[in-house]
């Protein structure tokens, strides 16, 4: 009886460490980078594009840095480039409340819209890829709030072929 509350005690440790190991990695700069980029290939993957990330960084505060992100579109044109994008106060959604990011920021960045003769955007993949099969014709829930937004040597290109 002693050994199985003995193997019961390490194995619970073990548990423990583990966790706290997984936490305190979570907060590591190259950890959450490396995940970023695992996530950022596999949607590239889906999307049929190029999703690419240098380097990120989250902090318990709600605030979060990405330096150079990369989007293509499908037909592999820059969708956005963006060298440094910041953003601070990020509250998640909670319940009859809009996510909300009270400050954010672009940095040396490149948005290309095309819109074709069939009315098709350059953007239209990754909406289609990020919606939800539930109706949506009550859009009286959705909200996005954002309190201050910094643009810092930016492009956007508008391009119209109808």
């Amino acid at each position: 009886m002693r050994s199985v509350v003995k193997v019961l005690r390490y194995t619970l440790v073990i548990i423990a460490l583990v966790i706290f190991s997984l936490l305190i990695l979570l907060q590591t700069e190259r950890f959450q980078t490396f995940i970023a980029q695992r996530v950022a290939n596999w949607i590239g993957e889906e999307t049929h594009c190029i999703v690419q990330i240098e380097r990120i960084g989250m902090s318990l505060d709600g605030s979060i840095f990405v330096n150079n992100l990369y989007i293509s579109d499908q037909q592999n044109d820059t969708l956005l480039f963006a060298q440094k994008i910041n953003a601070k106060g990020i509250h998640p959604f909670e319940e009859n409340e809009p996510l909300s990011i009270e400050f954010a920021a672009l940095e040396n960045f490149v948005f290309n819209y095309t819109s074709s003769k069939e009315g098709v955007s350059n953007l239209d993949f990754l909406i289609e890829y990020f919606s939800s099969d539930e109706d949506v014709s009550d859009t009286s829930q959705t909200s996005f709030k954002l309190g201050k937004l910094m643009l810092t040597d930016g492009q956007f290109r508008y391009s119209d072929y109808a």
